[in-house]
């Protein structure tokens, strides 16, 4: 860290029973502070002494908001605040300035099949950073394409990202998030295959 007046915000994702930095970075101690009295006021977020139990017996994974910085005397200053993995994109981008998880389907990996209803494709969908997260099984002659994801917290992201990007899919706004995904895996492959035909 560059002084004592930089701060270290971070977010964390506890998913299957491990605890993994997803996000890091430097900034100022008094934007630190502010972030995470922003976060903390949110209504979504669950006090620490409980963090475990309501992990572990109701939400499932968890995500991790904080800041560390370093103070003089050797009294290191550190603070959490914890939300429900289906809040993580949204509280993410709302209170620490961080864009939601993005995702896209790797072309390279794209495959068709021709059947006698149509041409059936499947392929990879990875995070932003190139990590495998799962795979869409687009079959023509269903209404809802198949997404299959590698982990809970995988599939609680996508999900999150996906009723971001798209709150309405055929005219509605209550479907349930395999909808969700599906619409969203459809328009990430629609973008890859043309990614994919450029590259021909």
């Amino acid at each position: 860290m560059s002084n004592a007046a930089s701060a270290l915000i971070w977010i964390d994702a506890v998913a299957g029973g491990g605890r993994v930095e997803i996000y890091s970075r430097e900034v100022s101690k008094a934007d630190a502070l502010r972030m995470f009295a922003s976060a903390s006021s949110d209504t979504r977020a669950f006090e620490e002494d409980l963090t475990d139990w309501v992990a572990t017996e109701i939400i499932g994974d968890v995500l991790y908001a904080g800041y560390f910085c370093p103070k003089s005397k050797g009294l290191d200053e550190e603070k959490q605040v914890s939300f429900a993995l289906v809040h993580a994109c949204e509280a993410i981008s709302k209170h620490f300035g961080i864009d939601a998880m993005a995702f896209r389907i790797d072309p390279s990996s794209i495959a068709f099949t021709e059947t006698r209803r149509g041409i059936n494709a499947t392929a990879t969908v990875v995070s932003d950073e190139g990590i495998r997260i799962g795979e869409v099984d687009d079959i023509a002659e269903r209404i809802v394409a198949d997404v299959t994801f590698v982990s809970a917290a995988a599939r609680s992201a996508f999900v999150g990202e996906a009723r971001r990007v798209n709150p309405v899919v055929f005219g509605r706004t209550d479907h349930n998030d395999d909808i969700y995904a599906s619409e969203y895996a459809r328009a990430l492959l629609a973008t890859a295959e043309q990614v994919m035909l450029t590259r021909i």
